[in-house]
């Protein structure tokens, strides 16, 4: 019995991960000229500003301005994770276009300039 148990929960858990569908990686370039945080300031609110992710009434950091996003451009947290792991944002319905990468990709190409 405890066999059965066993075979079924693993075979729950294959069909469950075959169903979750992963995102291609996709890879930054940047193709334009010098890029500002005036350039990308959408992206950030079309896809990182969620009432549960990084706006002023988040959960986590408030990326709704420059200063907010300073700490993870300089650490380097934010590269990583929007061009090497891509695993934000979290929600597949807000994963970034390959235009939005290539637009981040050119800001921080250009030192996340402000202005």
């Amino acid at each position: 019995m405890k066999a059965v148990y066993i075979f079924s929960l693993l075979l729950f858990l294959t069909v469950l991960m075959s169903a979750c569908k992963k995102r291609d990686i996709l890879i930054p370039a940047c193709n334009a000229g010098l890029t500002t945080y005036e350039d990308v300031k959408e992206i950030f609110a079309s896809s990182c500003m969620g009432s549960s992710c990084h706006s002023s009434n988040g959960k986590s950091r408030d990326f709704s301005s420059y200063g907010g996003l300073e700490t993870v451009l300089v650490n380097g947290v934010f590269a990583t994770r929007i061009f090497d792991i891509q695993d934000m944002p979290k929600r597949r319905t807000n994963w970034l276009s390959q235009d939005e990468i290539n637009s981040l990709k050119c800001w921080a190409d250009g030192g996340y300039l402000e202005n």
